[in-house]
C-alpha cells in the first residue's frame, strides 16, 4: 500500500525522500554537525518516508530505525528514538521525468518500503567507499539500495570531489530526485 502524509508543508507518499541539514547548536546536534561539514552539499542526511501516518526509516550513528515524524519536522521530540537533531531541508521523489507507469510506480514504492522495513537493525556503514554493502548502511546507501533493488540508480557520481564517485552522497540523492 502507497501512503501519504504531510510534513512541513510537503505531501509525501510512501519511497519519498526528505532531506536534512545541521541541526541546532545543543551539544546533541554537535556531532551531526561536524559530520556535515565533511559532506558536500546543503543537505548531509538522508531518509525515506515510508507511512503509514509519519513512519520514516533511517540509518543514524547507531544503525537504521524507524520513528515517526510530525507533520511539522521537529528533531527534539523524535531525538529519543533517532538520536539525532537535524533540520527539515527538502523532500523528493524519484518518478517525476523517469516515465514510470503509474503501477509500476506504485509496485517500485512497495518495494521500496518493504527493503527500508527490511533493513531496519543493520549496523551504521562507516565504509562510504564501498555502497554496495548490504550487510551495515549509511543513511544515503539506504536510500540507494532500496531504490537500486528496485531498478532506479541514484549514483551517478556528482559530488565533483575526485576519488569519490562511489560514495552516495546525501546532496546526490536530492540532486537527481525531483523537490516536492
Amino acid at each position: 500500500m502507497v501512503y501519504e502524509y504531510e510534513i512541513n508543508g510537503k505531501m509525501l507518499k510512501t519511497g519519498d525522500i526528505i532531506s536534512t541539514g545541521d541541526g541546532n547548536n545543543s551539544i546533541y546536534s554537535l556531532g551531526f554537525r561536524l559530520l556535515g561539514a565533511v559532506i558536500p552539499g546543503k543537505v548531509d542526511h538522508s531518509l525515506l518516508y515510508i507511512g503509514p501516518d509519519g513512519l520514516c526509516v533511517e540509518s543514524g550513528i547507531f544503525g537504521v530505525v524507524t520513528f515517526n515524524a510530525e507533520h511539522v519536522w521537529d528533531s527534539e521530540r523524535t531525538f529519543p528514538d533517532r538520536m539525532l537533531i537535524d533540520s527539515f531541508y527538502a523532500a523528493s521523489s524519484v518518478f517525476p521525468g523517469r516515465g514510470i507507469a503509474s503501477d509500476d510506480e506504485t509496485r517500485i514504492r512497495e518495494f521500496v518500503r518493504a527493503y527500508a522495513i527490511g533493513s531496519v537493525g543493520k549496523p551504521y556503514n562507516f565504509d562510504f567507499f564501498h555502497p554496495d554493502i548490504e550487510s551495515r548502511v549509511y543513511c544515503s546507501q539506504l536510500v540507494y539500495l532500496a531504490y537500486k533493488h528496485a531498478g532506479i540508480d541514484l549514483n551517478v557520481g556528482t559530488s565533483g570531489i575526485p576519488g569519490t564517485d562511489r560514495i552516495v552522497f546525501p546532496q546526490e540523492i536530492l540532486d537527481n530526485t525531483t523537490q516536492i
